[in-house]
């Protein structure tokens, strides 16, 4: 090996830590309950320390060095934080910090590997540029709530510091020439790419053009483009164009759907049968793709956990080498062939994959979303967000969170004389609400437009008890097995963040690295378990706070990072003494055991600690059984973090809303304008790409989905089709509430008539179940008297289908059948997006009403308060909304050149006005029945 750049060899750019991650890697899957110790901690560990620095030393000291091995350039560089004078020595100390909520290290026994690895390569560099023939190298490991500190010292001379930095680059080698390979092959292949069709179909080029101008501009694009145009080859295509011309390195290809991200995978397929070389991975929900029964992350029960880190690097090499289009059925082949978990693995793919296919989370919810993307790999990405349009209502459940007094009395009950301190922190809550309940009593419901910091005060204080339960190991302070229901933490958003630095050290960039409690490997990362679940709030990173003063847990919540949003909420002086109160009692005796033994962990990048998860039985002695309720401790334990989460987050664009039923009390964090966090989640990014079929009116969607306004770009497609292979009618009776049980009878007879008269498959959408449900009876019933019914079927969605019944439902619309079939469905649902039913599959679509959400307490709040914003409380809150399912479920019809069909819009309000404006031009030439 050689020092030294050279300008003709192939560049390898990576961090120390990167690099010692790799080559560590070992050990087993270990994923159970992470705590949420606050990223500040970490960070104020560091600070603490450095104050201690002399004037001679220095902090935060970048470092790098450039190696040659065969073929290729390695540059490797960190920031190390700590150069400290060595007066025994006369040189140099490179002094490692790292934080942890468990207890520190008795002897260099029980430090990490990786560690002192990272380290030593910040000695070498460090030997290299001051030409020293020797560097001593100092951990200092610091209690996060204790402010204990313990440090270990080995010192290593030049030659020993590069020879160790040599077997760290020639562990990373094998991955660095696939890599460099592959990047060759890749751009060879885009050049040559044609467009995959013979033919732009009208508008295609126009779209594709302007996603083009925007990657290179580096702006948002909002692009409205009909159905069947093919949106996803028109963003895609252009995207991978970007990535050959070096504008980009990664696209990220964001769905709301499963179905959605198999016509991305299908794009993706054509452009490979043209000569494209790239590797796209999908990334499948946890729950989805695990091998288990059971889906238990650890190695007592999950062959894939039990040395997984082992196995890891030989299996991307294998799937590397050998794929392209990794998809889920892909993944679970090399999954099972290397033994190793399909969801964790696609994730380790995906890091180093060229495009990734996945949910709308994986960028813009804080929980999951793609930790490991750091910001020099975000400005050279493209987000393409599919069917925009329904980031909106998403973006609010990610944003919100609600608390229910039921789930607090159940802890209560089930933990007394098992743990005090959840006990008193549930009991504390519990008797809150129930105190909210008689303040508002016969009201039965309340909306404020402000923080309910008492209740975001105790709230935090119980995720603190919480963590002790979930963390205590007994008396003896051993570490048990996960107990059952552990994944309920995944089912939530979190999923493993596994990493190597089993104790919070700044990264390259100055923050907090991720890490596992037992030798686990892989980078940072928080990983999605959800897809598309949609589940309201925030995964919180709570703060780690003093074991015995309840005054700053009742505000500790308050001085966790902020995120973006503006100046995170504060808890008054009156709502900590209020907490303060409720919780003398849970402190006070408790013993030290009481605050919990964590294994080394550390705060990841957003905030979360990982550690083994053991039963909670603080009281019993040690005795190892599982206290009663632990699913239930576990599930409210992630409620109150993402209610903690939201608090911070709270703004003016927020209401709290308190709603009474009995003896349910329950309060929301409800988010009425996402935006703004849109907005905040996406920075960074060289360019985001919004597009839909229906983002109507495009005013209204620019706004909701975080337009910067003038510097963003807009595009409008018309439709490809003609006008004559679409016959739209309108009915203009009346669907609202009051009227349908006086017009049911009639719209049923005007379905028969029309399936009757144009004969075919068709789709009746409608606004809900219950009505969809009552139609169906009385069409089934109007049918028994037809003498043309014989080669009908009727099929109906229901609540909650399975993937095999979606299916199936899907299925029945076949071309060609001698049999039609006359399909129930609800508008916004499974079936109303993302499926194509080409020619002669679908005849017609009818649609019953205008699709306006339901009239409840959210809806009136969401009115009111974009009517005080100026901005119409009926249209953003009702009317553009539900007219987005209208144009959702209409535009099943005509998906290509060949398709014909009949489109019947029933409801008066399609003549007004207000409602036609709304109406695609093609649909606008309608005739009236």
């Amino acid at each position: 090996m050689e020092s030294g750049a050279v300008a003709m060899n192939p560049t390898i750019r990576l961090s120390v830590r990167a690099l010692v991650e790799y080559a560590h890697r070992s050990g087993d899957i270990e994923s159970g309950f992470r705590t949420a110790a606050a990223l500040t901690d970490g960070t104020k560990a560091h600070q603490r320390v450095q104050k201690q620095y002399g004037e001679q030393d220095e902090k935060e000291v970048y470092v790098s060095a450039e190696m040659v091995m065969d073929d290729l350039l390695f540059a490797v560089d960190g920031r190390c934080d700590g150069l400290l004078a060595d007066e025994a020595n006369g040189g140099f100390v490179v002094d490692e910090i790292k934080s942890t909520s468990g207890r520190l290290p008795e002897s260099v026994d029980e430090t990490y590997p990786v560690h002192w690895a990272q380290a030593k390569c910040y000695a070498y560099m460090i030997a290299k540029d001051r030409e020293q023939d020797a560097v001593t190298v100092q951990l200092t490991y610091v209690q996060a709530q204790s402010e204990a500190e313990r440090r270990f010292r080995q010192r290593w001379t030049r030659a020993e510091l590069e020879r160790f930095l040599t077997e760290m680059v020639r562990a990373y080698y094998p991955c660095a020439v696939q890599q460099v390979r592959h990047g060759e092959a890749r751009d060879r292949s885009i050049k040559e790419l044609p467009f995959p069709f013979a033919a732009y179909r009208e508008g295609q080029r126009k779209l594709a053009g302007a996603v083009y101008k925007s990657i290179a501009g580096k702006r948002k694009l909002f692009a409205k483009a009909p159905t069947g145009i093919g949106k996803t080859m028109s963003t895609i295509f252009p995207a991978v164009k970007a990535i050959g011309e070096g504008l980009l390195q990664r696209v990220l290809y964001l769905t709301a759907k499963t179905s959605a991200r198999a016509s991305a995978e299908q794009a993706f397929a054509m452009l490979q049968a043209k000569g494209l070389r790239l590797q796209a991975v999908t990334l499948t929900a946890k729950e989805k793709i695990c091998f288990q029964e059971e889906v238990r992350c650890s190695k007592e029960h999950c062959p894939y956990a039990d040395g997984y880190y082992d196995r890891i690097n030989e299996a991307l090499l294998d799937l590397r080498a050998h794929e392209t289009l990794i998809t889920r059925e892909v993944v679970e082949v090399y999954a099972r062939k290397h033994r190793v978990c399909p969801f964790e693995f696609s994730l380790d793919a995906a890091y180093g994959a060229d495009a990734i296919v996945c949910d709308y989370n994986y960028v813009f919810d804080p929980r999951v979303n793609l930790k490991r993307m750091f910001d020099e790999q975000k400005r050279r990405t493209a987000v393409l967000v599919d069917e925009a349009h329904n980031l909106v209502d998403r973006a609010r459940d990610m944003y919100s969170a609600e608390l229910h007094k039921s789930a607090f009395l159940a802890v209560q009950r089930a933990y007394k004389g098992v743990h005090a301190g959840v006990h008193g922190a549930a009991k504390a809550v519990n008797d809150h609400l129930l105190a909210q309940r008689k303040r508002i009593g016969d009201r039965q419901r309340e909306s404020v437009r402000e923080l309910p910091e008492e209740l975001a005060a105790l709230a935090e204080a119980f995720v603190v008890q919480a963590e002790r339960a979930l963390l205590d190991g007994g008396a003896g302070g051993g570490r048990s097995p996960a107990v059952p229901g552990v994944q309920a933490g995944a089912e939530a958003g979190y999923a493993s963040e596994e990493g190597l630095f089993a104790l919070a050290g700044s990264d390259e960039s100055g923050g907090q690295s991720a890490t596992s409690g037992r030798g686990s490997g892989g980078l940072a990362l928080a990983s999605a378990a959800t897809d598309g679940s949609g589940s309201g709030g925030l995964a919180s990173a709570s703060a780690a706070t003093n074991d015995r003063d309840p005054g700053k847990l009742a505000s500790a919540y308050a001085a966790t990072s902020d995120h973006g949003s503006g100046s995170p909420a504060s808890a008054s002086a009156a709502a900590r003494d209020r907490a303060s109160s409720s919780l003398a009692a849970v402190e006070a005796g408790q013993s030290d055991r009481d605050s919990g033994s964590l294994s080394p962990a550390s705060a990841a990048p957003g905030g979360h600690v990982i550690g083994d998860l053991v039963p909670a039985d603080a009281a019993s002695g040690g005795r190892g059984g599982t206290a009663p309720g632990t699913p239930e401790l576990l599930e409210l334990y992630f409620a109150c973090q993402n209610f903690v989460r939201a608090a911070k987050l709270y703004d003016e664009r927020y209401v709290t809303y308190t709603e009474c039923e009995r003896s349910e009390v329950r309060v929301k964090l409800f988010c009425l304008d996402p935006s703004h966090l849109l907005r905040t989640m996406g920075k960074g990014y060289r360019s985001t790409v919004f597009f839909s079929a229906t983002l109507t009116p495009l005013s209204y969607y620019m706004d909701m989905l975080g337009s910067d306004g003038e510097a963003d770009y807009s595009v409008v497609i018309p439709s490809p089709f003609s006008r004559e292979q679409l016959e739209v009618y309108v009915s203009p009776m009346s669907t609202r509430y009051q009227d349908r049980e006086r017009t049911k009878e009639p719209i049923v007879s005007l379905l028969s008539r029309v399936t009757a008269q144009h004969r075919g498959n068709y789709l009746l959408f409608f606004p809900s179940y219950a009505y969809m449900e009552d139609a169906c009876e009385r069409f089934a019933a109007q049918r028994q008297e037809r003498t043309d019914a014989d080669d009908m079927r009727i099929i109906v969605q229901s609540a909650r289908m399975s993937e095999e019944e979606r299916e199936r439902f899907l299925a029945a619309f076949q071309s060609g059948a001698g049999e039609r079939v006359i399909g129930f469905a609800v508008m916004g649902g499974i079936f109303a997006e993302g499926i194509d039913l080409v020619g002669d599959r679908l005849t017609g679509v009818a649609v019953v009403g205008v699709g306006l959400p339901q009239v409840g307490f959210e809806r009136d709040i969401m009115k009111t308060y974009f009517d005080e914003t100026g901005r119409g409380g009926f249209e953003y809150a009702f009317q553009f909304p539900g007219m987005n399912k209208v144009l959702q479920a209409g535009g099943r019809l005509i998906r290509s050149e060949q398709d014909r069909g009949v489109l019947l819009l029933i409801d008066d309000r399609y003549l007004q006005p207000s409602y036609r404006r709304l109406l695609p031009p093609e649909w606008l030439d309608y005739t009236l029945l």
